[in-house]
Parts: structure tokens; C-alpha cells; sequence
């Protein structure tokens, strides 16, 4: 299992259409500014990541110009200011993507992190496909709401420090973009370990990755 904290700040955009509730929450995108590399910026378009320059478009958002701690985009023709740590809601003609594939590039030190969510709630992952399954610490378990000394069924398993007490749960729903998948199997360890969500075999075990140079690809099988 490989272990790695990210010090990158999010900036969110979420883009909706329509008039109702319902038409909202069926159209809602999200755009984040993961971080700023240089003369790149790192965004999350939808739960694809993408690494754009300026002058650079991709899935309807455009980079205009990078600035030192943030960005101006156009995202679906509304110009926009974004700035690490900032939240900002608009509205915008968009038509959902079918497409259920997730582009994950590494990041600074070659590890494969990504936004995604359990049970509705925004967790930061890394993409681990040597281990078996979803596994998280106690703290970001009491987070999630995840009563796992109640539901769970208790275990031991062997940690970078050595044994540790763990929970095996069950996640009513976890989210990778526009992939979906419901009732996986997870584990919580006593503890900070692992510091951030792995994203393991019980979700990415029915799912195609492949790999193209540095950029991974997680598709939806049908």
C-alpha cells in the first residue's frame, strides 16, 4: 500500500441549469482548482483531472490566465476568477456527459490522487491497486458518519507500523467521478493509518484501467 499526504487547497465550482431543483441537481458539474504547477493549472473538471495551459480548453472550461494563487476561466462561456480555497456557485447552459470514464494523472511524486465521495461526502483518495480494498483511519471514518464499532465486524491487519486493530464495513455508496457503485466493501483501521482513503480492488476490481504513458483511465464497464 503506498501512503501520501497532499498539501494541494481546492477551489470548487459547481455549474447547474435549469429551473427546479431537479433540473439542478440532474445538470450540476463540478470544476476544481486542484493547484498551480508552474505556468499549469491542476483542475478536477467533473471528476476527470486535466493539466491546461493558458489559452488551453477542455470539457467546456478554458484557462484564461494563471495567476500566483489562482486562475481566471471561462467555464461554459461565464468568465470566472478562481482562487484556492474559495467556493463558488453559477449557473450555465450545460448538458450532462455520458461518458463514465476518469482520467487520474500523478501527481508531484508519482502517486495517482483523485476527488471523489462516500456516501455523499467529498474524500480525497489515492488510487491504490494493490490493495484488496477501500481502506481509511478511524478519524476519516468518524467523519463519513461510519458508526464502525457498531456495523463493522472486527479484525486485525498489518500496517506500516505493524498490527492494527480494523473494522471490516460496508459503504452504501462510494463515487469516482461519474462512476458510481453501491454496498462496497471497506475497511477501517484504529488510528491515522492510512493517512489518506485508499481506493482499492472493491471498487476498482470491476472497473477497465489502463494506463497511457503517466495518465490512468478508470472506465465503467457495461
Amino acid at each position: 500500500m503506498l501512503i501520501v499526504s497532499v498539501s494541494l487547497l481546492t477551489c470548487s465550482v459547481a455549474v447547474g441549469a435549469g429551473t427546479t431543483d431537479a433540473d439542478e441537481n440532474k445538470n450540476r458539474r463540478q470544476v476544481i482548482l486542484e493547484g498551480i504547477m508552474g505556468s499549469k493549472a491542476v483542475l478536477s473538471i467533473d471528476g476527470k483531472r486535466q493539466l491546461l495551459s493558458s489559452g488551453q480548453q477542455q470539457d467546456g472550461v478554458r484557462v484564461i490566465k494563471i495567476h500566483p494563487n489562482g486562475i481566471d476561466v471561462n467555464i461554459d462561456g461565464k468568465k470566472r476568477h478562481l482562487r484556492m480555497g474559495d467556493h463558488h456557485a453559477v449557473s450555465s447552459p450545460y448538458k450532462q456527459r455520458k461518458s463514465a470514464t476518469v482520467i487520474v494523472l500523478p501527481d508531484a511524486r508519482g502517486m495517482y490522487t483523485t476527488v471523489g465521495s462516500i456516501n455523499g461526502l467529498p474524500v480525497s483518495f489515492l488510487i491504490d491497486t494493490g490493495a484488496t480494498t477501500i481502506a481509511m483511519n478511524s478519524v476519516q471514518a468518524k467523519h463519513l458518519g461510519i458508526d464502525f464499532r457498531i456495523v463493522g465486524r472486527e479484525t486485525m491487519v498489518g500496517t506500516a507500523s505493524g498490527v492494527a486493530r480494523a473494522y471490516q464495513v460496508t459503504l452504501d455508496k462510494v463515487t469516482l467521478g461519474a462512476i458510481t457503485r453501491h454496498n462496497i466493501p471497506a475497511v477501517v483501521i484504529e488510528g491515522g493509518f492510512p493517512v489518506q482513503t485508499l481506493l482499492g480492488m472493491s471498487f476498482l476490481g470491476q472497473l477497465d484501467i489502463q494506463r497511457e504513458g503517466s495518465v490512468m483511465r478508470i472506465k465503467k464497464k457495461y
